[in-house]
């Protein structure tokens, strides 16, 4: 998603990525035992999202949460903290949505960790 940038993740992460990719393909000879296909859940999710068709309610949740991005993330919705009531927003720099993969994984668990805390 970001040409030139090979320093976000490195290459073992990479092909580990892939290869459970190719284990989940659907039909795939070593698609893993009981593997369901939903080829347009997250899709559909995010098609409704961009479409101004929200798949929930935020406004709805009534306790803290704590909503975190990458500075990166071209996926992520960036009003989504704002819609709601109690939530804190965390944008990491240097990040994507794959963020528990990338380098700066270390400074989300520690944002999830000043989080519980709470």
């Amino acid at each position: 998603m970001y040409p030139g940038r090979k320093d976000l993740v490195g290459a073992a992460t990479i092909g580990s990525i892939a290869a459970l990719a190719e284990r989940c393909s659907a039909g795939a000879p070593n698609a893993a035992p009981g593997f369901t296909s939903r080829p347009m859940g997250p899709s559909r999710d995010l098609f409704e999202i961009w479409s101004d068709r929200p798949i929930d309610e935020a406004a709805r949740v009534k306790v803290p949460v704590l909503v975190i991005r990458g500075d990166r993330d071209v996926f992520a919705d960036k009003a989504l903290a704002s819609r709601l009531p109690q939530a804190k927003e965390v944008v990491i720099p240097d990040a994507t949505d794959w963020l528990p993969y990338e380098k700066n994984f270390t400074e989300l668990v520690r944002v999830l960790r000043e989080f519980f805390s709470h």
